[in-house]
Order: structure tokens, then sequence, then C-alpha cells
């Protein structure tokens, strides 16, 4: 498909987009491909900060492969659906990438799963697992 860094890139777009809980169940369903372990806490504590309002537009969002399947954010994903369940006309504005490459997928967060030094957990407000 793809034989250089410099195709990949061409290819890939991002784009901010304004997500319901209704396509975030859509994208997740329509991924065929295994992800990460989904961390139940993460997702609670993702769908709360929407509900609340605390849950804010970055750089990191929604990354969707040339086939379609979600390669990263399926705990942003997987929260919104939770928390249009309190509240279905909720919408998150999230940065979407779609034209991905498959492997981009094992290039991902991949530090993420060391345990962080306590600076981290001091300057972050995500569980610390």
């Amino acid at each position: 498909m793809f034989t250089s860094l410099a195709q990949i890139r061409a290819f890939m777009q991002t784009q901010n987009v304004l997500l319901t809980p209704l396509k975030a169940k859509e994208l997740l369903n329509r991924t065929t491909t295994l992800n990460r372990s989904l961390k139940r806490d993460m997702v609670r504590s993702y769908a709360r900060l929407m509900l609340s309002g605390d849950f804010h537009h970055t750089h990191q969002g929604i990354a969707i492969d040339v086939n379609h399947n979600v390669i990263d954010g399926q705990h942003r994903l997987h929260a919104l659906v939770k928390a249009g369940e309190t509240n279905p006309s909720i919408t998150i504005e999230m940065a979407v990438a779609t034209g991905c490459h498959p492997d981009m997928f094992k290039y991902i967060d991949c530090l993420l799963y060391t345990s962080p030094s306590p600076r981290d957990r001091t300057r972050s407000r995500m569980p610390s697992s």
C-alpha cells in the first residue's frame, strides 16, 4: 500500500469534528481490528469530564486507518457513548485523523503502559492506572 513515510503523510488528514454518542458508537462498531484492553476507569473518568464540560479539545483525538478501523481514541469514543446515556444530545469536538496507515497503531501510546513517574501523576488529570 504505502512505500514511504511521505506517502502516509500525503494521505492522512486531520479535521476538527463535533462527535455525538451515535457517531462514536458507529465508529467503534465498524472497527474490526483488535484494540488494547479497554480501561473502564478511564472511560468513566472521561465521561464525567465530558458531562461536566471539563473535557477539552486538544490535538489528541481519534485516528482512523485506511480500512476504517479506530486505531487511537477508543477510550474517548467509549466515554462519549457512556456520557450519551446521561445526556443523549451531548456533542464533543475532537480532532479526527483519517487515512492513517494501519501499522501506526503499534507506535501510538506505546510508552503509556509503563509506570508513570510521580511528576507525571501530579501534572496529569489522567488516572494513574
